[in-house]
């Protein structure tokens, strides 16, 4: 577990120098771990960040596709923080995409998980 973690926080160093590639290869090792032990916290999170790293790349298909695994995970694991993450995520997917109202629905869930 520990090595899942280490690899997810270099791949999010990565991604704030905006360097992609290794942000990728650190954050698919980290899920590749956290899938190979069965740990579904570590795995979700892993699937969020990798949806994060290929919405900045601007794979959406890609990025849609992790984002909505690691929901499901999310959903299952009942974890309301990273959960509001996750919906973050999707939400900016639907606005990348031009689905404006499902962004909105997607804030507005997002809204109601984390009251002011």
């Amino acid at each position: 577990m520990n090595e899942a973690i280490a690899l997810h926080n270099l791949g999010w160093l990565a991604l704030q120098q905006e360097d992609y590639s290794t942000a990728y290869a650190r954050s698919d090792a980290s899920l590749a771990v956290a899938r190979g032990v069965g740990d579904n916290q570590a795995l979700s999170y892993s699937l969020n960040f990798l949806a994060h790293v290929m919405l900045r790349q601007g794979d959406l298909a890609k990025a849609r596709r992790l984002a909505e695994e690691s929901l499901i995970l999310h959903r299952q694991i009942g974890e309301h923080f990273m959960l509001a993450h996750c919906l973050d995520v999707v939400g900016q997917l639907a606005t990348a995409e031009g689905h404006y109202v499902g962004a909105r629905a997607f804030v507005s869930k997002l809204e109601r998980r984390c009251p002011r």
